[in-house]
């Protein structure tokens, strides 16, 4: 997966005018296991440029500080460790499993939202936190995590939805022995059925094609014979 990180080498978040400095990105573009350097600039810039489409791509996107560890050397997955450990940050990334909806936590309850207003969310959430340089501006740097391949629930920052009736049976219908059960009842009831119908004197069907006799029909008998009906 395409991951784009902005670093600066600092031991607490950058601030003020001269923490929008001095940046540099790093990609995994090249290389999936290591960092590499392709540019540097403002903060402002590089990560606005960074979360470009990054939803729709499939880009992970980290803004980091910290003491400058080997890129080189360094798997980028031992990273991932540090860069949740910053504060303050704001973490993006799928709501559950299989989730057509995101999140974004910055403080308290993570914010939920359907997956077509990502982009646009990321999109404003840069533009607050990183903007240009300008003298004088007051500034402390904020993490960003822009991911893909982890969710809320899974980090534990959301509760795990309760599986409704339905999803019991599609869990149970999905069971590979739940389905040879069933199959291996299925077999058993026909087997009673048909060695039932074998031990009965007359099946139920045969029965029912029977004739079946008739009883009194009151209504074609004369007064006479009606009389003599009732009078027993």
């Amino acid at each position: 997966m395409s991951h784009t990180l902005i670093w600066r080498s600092d031991d607490g978040p950058p601030t003020g005018a001269a923490g929008l400095l001095g940046w540099q990105k790093y990609s995994l573009d090249a290389n999936p296991f290591h960092f590499f350097r392709c540019g540097e600039g403002q903060i402002g810039t590089l990560a606005s440029d960074a979360v470009r489409c990054a939803v729709e791509r499939g880009c992970d996107v980290t803004v980091a500080w910290g003491a400058a560890p080997d890129f080189r050397a360094t798997p980028a997955h031992q990273l991932e460790e540090t860069f949740r450990k910053l504060r303050p940050a704001t973490l993006v990334c799928p709501e559950r499993p299989k989730s057509s909806r995101w999140v974004i936590c910055e403080i308290g309850t993570p914010a939920s939202l359907p997956e077509a207003a990502v982009q646009s969310a990321v999109n404003d959430v840069v533009a607050l936190h990183y903007p240009l340089w300008r003298h004088g501006i007051e500034f402390t740097a904020r993490c960003l995590m822009l991911r893909h391949g982890v969710d809320a629930q899974s980090l534990g920052l959301v509760e795990p939805l309760k599986p409704t009736p339905d999803d019991i049976l599609n869990m149970l219908a999905a069971d590979p022995e739940v389905r040879g059960l069933l199959k291996r009842m299925a077999v058993a009831w026909t087997d009673l059925a048909e060695q039932a119908e074998k031990e009965s004197p007359q099946s139920i069907v045969q029965q029912q094609r029977q004739p079946q006799s008739k009883g009194l029909d009151f209504d074609v008998l004369t007064p006479e014979q009606q009389r003599l009906a009732l009078d027993g």
